[in-house]
C-alpha cells in the first residue's frame, strides 16, 4: 500500500494549499475593507469657494449694444431730415435722401451719417440709425393730401333712380 500513503499524503497537501488559499484571499479582503473604512472616517477637506464676483450692469448693456443714458459723452444730437427713400428689390441698392444742416444728400446702408450716427435699415417708410450705441427711427414725413375732396355744394340732390334717368341734364 505504498500508492495509498502517497495518495493520501498528496489529498491532505491539495487541502491544505487550498486552505491557504483561501485564508490569503480572506485576510487581503479583510484589509480592504479596513482601510476603504479608515478613508470614509476621514473628512474630505471643505473646498474653498471664492466670493462670486458681481456682474457688471454697464458690461453687460454693452455688450447686447446699450448705452447708458448718463454716458458723460456731451455730443450734440444733430436734427436729421427724411425727405425721400428709393427702395429697391435688394437692401444694398437702397438710398435714403436725408436732409442736416450741412446740406442734403443720398445715403446707403453702413454710411456714417452727420453726427455720428449710421444708417443701419431703410424701409417704406422709415430709416434707422445707430447712433451711441442705441438705435434711431427716423420716420418719413409725407403730407397728407386728400385725392377726393367734397364738392362745396352741398345742396345738390341725388339723382332719383325710381324715374328711371340715372343721367339729369347739367344745369
Amino acid at each position: 500500500m505504498p500508492g495509498f500513503n502517497l495518495r493520501n499524503l498528496l489529498l491532505g497537501l491539495t487541502a491544505l494549499l487550498l486552505l491557504a488559499w483561501l485564508t490569503w484571499l480572506g485576510l487581503d479582503a479583510w484589509q480592504q475593507l479596513n482601510s476603504l473604512q479608515t478613508e470614509a472616517n476621514v473628512a474630505p477637506p471643505a473646498p474653498v469657494s471664492e466670493p462670486r464676483a458681481t456682474p457688471d450692469p454697464l458690461a453687460i448693456a454693452q455688450l447686447f449694444g446699450l448705452m447708458p443714458q448718463d454716458s458723460g459723452e456731451s455730443i450734440p444730437e444733430v436734427p436729421l431730415t427724411l425727405l425721400a427713400i428709393l427702395q429697391a428689390s435688394v437692401a444694398e441698392q437702397s438710398r435714403a435722401l436725408i436732409a442736416s444742416p450741412e446740406g442734403s444728400r443720398f445715403y446707403r446702408i453702413g454710411e456714417t451719417l452727420p453726427g455720428g450716427g449710421v444708417l443701419r435699415q431703410i424701409d417704406a417708410s422709415r430709416v434707422l440709425i445707430q447712433r451711441l450705441g442705441s438705435e434711431q427711427t427716423l420716420p418719413l414725413n409725407v403730407p397728407r393730401s386728400n385725392l377726393l375732396t367734397p364738392s362745396s355744394e352741398p345742396d345738390q340732390q341725388p339723382a332719383d333712380v325710381s324715374s328711371g334717368r340715372l343721367f339729369q341734364p347739367f344745369q
